[in-house]
């Protein structure tokens, strides 16, 4: 990935040649949306998008030309892809720069921290639906239901997870 090469589209593009690069700018252009729709940064998500289609690690000087947007920007969002842990840090030796790659199974990981979202809530709904008082009939139950949706949500999640992890092996 050269320092200069962006991620934009037709007139916008910088050095290298068009061939190849509309479709990879229109992609990690649809990853900002799509990871916009789940309360995430677009900018997290054209991260998380240009490292699908790119092999190996990069400085965030190289993420941040590539997107065109600020250093502090790639690194916070870096950030917060490595805590989902679908992005890793990848330290050179001898170099001080933060880089950054995909990480391993990056859909397992962030299905895996959906699934624990999914029994969290399903503790929540649960818990509130004892701890109200009986003449809360209706409340409760919805809280029941609730709470067994999250927890059916979770079994079916857990449950692609391993299927996929068994397709992958």
């Amino acid at each position: 990935m050269a320092k200069t090469e962006a991620i934009t589209s037709g007139d916008e593009m910088s050095t290298r040649d068009a061939v190849g690069v509309e479709p990879i700018a229109r992609f990690v252009e649809q990853m900002g949306l799509i990871c916009e729709a789940d309360n995430l940064p677009r900018i997290a998500g054209r991260l998380f998008g240009l490292l699908i289609v790119e092999d190996g690690a990069y400085s965030l000087r190289q993420l941040a030309d590539r997107l065109q947007v600020s250093r502090a920007s790639v690194s916070t969002n870096a950030r917060i892809l490595t805590e989902i842990g679908i992005v890793e840090r990848a330290p050179k030796p001898g170099d001080r720069q933060g880089y950054y790659q995909l990480a391993s199974n990056p859909f397992h990981r962030m299905l895996t921290g959906k699934v624990r979202a999914l029994q969290h809530a399903q503790t929540v709904f649960s818990e509130a639906a004892e701890s109200f008082p009986a003449k809360r009939e209706t409340a409760k139950r919805r809280l029941r239901e609730m709470a067994e949706f999250h927890r059916t949500a979770a079994e079916i999640v857990s449950e692609l997870i391993e299927r996929s992890s068994q397709q992958r092996h």
